[in-house]
């Protein structure tokens, strides 16, 4: 394969091909795009993949059977054009190398179900180009850097079942184009900043089964594209729910079971289910007794 020097797609998608895959495949300087998703390779990413200058797609992983291991080679940081990475369901351990924050072309990241460990590195505030990252099923920990605010073309984050920590940083705020946060199943502490209230475009916000404290802000109300919010398994939640949620005109689904909330649903989130809200569950049941529902939730836990 090194011999191919001109070749600039190499797809081998889903071929049931194995072996690893070839330092050589470092002369192949004018690939754009490799992939190899779906296929039984194993063995590690060369770090001869650092000398492909004009790659802007990276597809590997995807063979539920294991695959492809080592760690994500720092020599990436290299690869100037890329834009797309998707590396998942491998058997990748290790830490994102943080020369990833030099692709300021880089756009997408999955990198699902892995091995991978370690916190997130600061310096991705630097990869202004991205508009989605995707680190679900991994063992990452440590905070969320608050240099994630830098990121303003960031549409969607997801960091579902992982280990992070510490709190939700205010910078979030800062992420004017955000539409989805899904950081749920992890063991995030302190309170909901109330900066999330700048985030107009939001539609989504899952941060359940978490450690997450204090009160529901009520700037959470000027989030007025939210369809979706699932804030259970939060028992450290605390107070009442705002009235300002009653603003949510696009609201689907609510859910806020397992916290420690109290009081009674506001009249102003009732009236949502005369328009779009068709799913509220909270915890108002005869056993948990501290947030009274009424007639208003669909389900009581």
């Amino acid at each position: 394969i090194g011999y191919l020097t001109k070749m600039a797609h190499f797809y081998l998608y889903a071929n049931n091909i194995g072996g690893v895959l070839p330092s050589e495949i470092g002369n192949l300087t004018l690939l754009q795009d490799l992939q190899i998703q779906y296929n039984p390779i194993g063995g590690t990413l060369p770090s001869e993949i650092g000398n492909l200058k004009s790659l802007k797609t990276i597809h590997a992983g995807g063979h539920f059977d294991g695959g492809i291991n080592g760690t994500i080679p720092s020599e990436i940081g290299l690869c100037i054009n890329l834009e797309f990475i998707q590396i998942t369901h491998t058997l990748i351990t290790g830490s994102i190398p943080t020369q990833v924050g030099m692709l300021s072309n880089l756009q997408t990241v999955f990198l699902d179900s892995n091995r991978i460990s370690g916190s997130l590195p600061s310096v991705m505030g630097s990869c202004g180009s991205l508009s989605a990252i995707s680190l679900n099923a991994n063992k990452i920990t440590g905070p969320i850097p608050s240099e994630i605010g830098m990121l303003t073309n960031l549409k969607g984050i997801r960091a579902t079942n992982n280990k992070l920590t510490g709190s939700i940083p205010p910078s979030i705020g800062d992420l004017l184009n955000l539409e989805q946060v899904h950081i749920q199943v992890n063991f995030l502490t302190g309170i909901i900043p109330t900066e999330i209230g700048s985030l107009r475009a939001l539609n989504l916000l899952m941060i359940d089964s978490n450690k997450i404290s204090g009160s529901i802000p009520s700037q959470l109300g000027n989030c007025q594209s939210l369809k979706h919010i699932d804030i259970s398994v939060n028992l450290r939640l605390r107070g009442t729910l705002p009235s300002e949620l009653g603003n949510l005109s696009n609201l689907e689904r609510f859910e806020f079971f397992v916290t420690g909330l109290t009081g009674t649903m506001p009249d102003e989130i009732c009236s949502l289910r005369q328009g779009n809200l068709t799913f509220l569950v909270g915890e108002c049941g005869e056993i948990h007794s501290q947030f009274q529902c009424g007639d208003c939730c669909t389900m009581c836990i």
